[in-house]
């Protein structure tokens, strides 16, 4: 390119006149140098700022010429006005300071910009990691809160339900039935707790328990299980005091048990004949017969619902084959043979002439 035209050029690119001065070049520099610098317009006026940086360097050259031309008395520019001398498409070097200039500004650049997406992704990382932690101290503090009130509340079910019984154990020691009624219901399903079963035991030893009380306990407690089987052993220690329509039904409610008959003799001297009848009549074939002293007792009662049982009891001991079977004693045979000359009751004496004559028949 011709040095005038280039001159020209680089004036127009920094906004100038072709006669500015110095001053003016270095301020029009200056100028657009802030406003189209890279790091302040972006990138995008990196090409701008190389132009108007290489118009700078072309003009401080020639200007540069052309003064030490005027101080020598050359001419400037006889033709165009302008100074003549080397133009920069001559002058490699410059070029390439200029090049290797950009390529290190775009490689800082490029450094730069990589140093801060490491810098943020560090940053993120962090963030996360201490978010993360936040997270986790949390839910340790919200696990801990949860434990402590599962804690806090069953301790206090435990105690309220530890009073709740307490009170429905203290209205089972009422005197009233209806009271008592209310704390059966309420204290059934924890039977098998050791209070619970001794305060049945004791209101089973109350003789005011009315009937249907009773009824009511018995009918919900099976008598093969333990609280069943305790119960069963104060039922038949107060035997004697129960009236006939409990001991009744505690005789139907105990007649499950294989090992009845130890209940049953308790039974056996009941005021009432159909207790001790119905005594007699559930009693155990499998066990052994009644002992002589309680037969001949039982004997000498006239009711005929007492000695029709026993006297099935006694001949049916007598056929088992278990290994219970034993001749009557001549006392008791000494008593059949007296139910069966003076008792009114057809049923006993047929009852009675069947063991009498089988006792001879052997």
């Amino acid at each position: 390119m011709n040095s005038g035209v280039e001159l020209h050029a680089s004036f127009r690119k920094l906004g100038l006149r072709p006669d500015a001065s110095w001053d003016e070049v270095k301020s029009a520099f200056r100028h657009l140098a802030r406003s189209c610098h890279p790091d302040v317009a972006g990138p995008q006026s990196a090409r701008r700022f190389q132009e108007i940086t290489s118009a700078y360097m072309t003009l401080k050259t020639q200007i540069a010429s052309r003064d030490g031309g005027r101080r020598s008395g050359g001419t400037y520019g006889a033709s165009q006005g302008r100074p003549s001398s080397q133009n920069h498409s001559g002058n490699p070097s410059f070029w390439a300071r200029a090049a290797e200039s950009w390529e290190s500004w775009r490689k800082s650049r490029k450094k730069r910009a990589e140093e801060r997406v490491a810098e943020e992704q560090e940053r993120l990382r962090r963030e996360e990691l201490r978010e993360k932690q936040r997270e986790q101290r949390i839910s340790g503090i919200i696990a801990e809160a949860e434990e402590r009130m599962r804690e806090f509340y069953t301790a206090r079910h435990e105690e309220e339900e530890s009073a709740v019984l307490a009170l429905h154990l203290e209205r089972l020691r009422s005197r009233h039935p209806l009271v008592r009624a209310l704390a059966v219901d309420a204290l059934l399903p924890e039977i098998a707790t050791k209070g619970v079963c001794e305060a049945f035991e004791t209101l089973l030893a109350d003789t005011t328990l009315a009937d249907e009380e009773l009824r009511r306990l018995l009918d919900v407690i099976p008598p093969e299980s333990p609280p069943g089987r305790r119960f069963a052993s104060v039922l038949s220690a107060r035997a004697r005091s129960l009236g006939e329509n409990q001991a009744l039904y505690t005789l139907k409610w105990l007649h499950v048990l294989p090992e009845r008959n130890e209940f049953l003799c308790a039974f056996l001297s009941h005021a009432s004949s159909m207790v001790v009848g119905e005594a007699l009549a559930v009693w155990s074939r499998e066990a052994a017969c009644l002992d002589e002293g309680l037969t001949l007792r039982l004997l000498r009662r006239s009711e005929e619902q007492v000695l029709v049982p026993l006297l099935r009891l006694l001949k049916r001991s007598g056929e088992n084959g278990s290994g219970a079977e034993r001749s009557l004693s001549p006392l008791v045979l000494t008593a059949l043979r007296r139910l069966l000359r003076e008792h009114p009751s057809s049923s006993v004496r047929v009852w009675a002439k069947a063991l009498v004559e089988r006792a001879f028949c052997r």
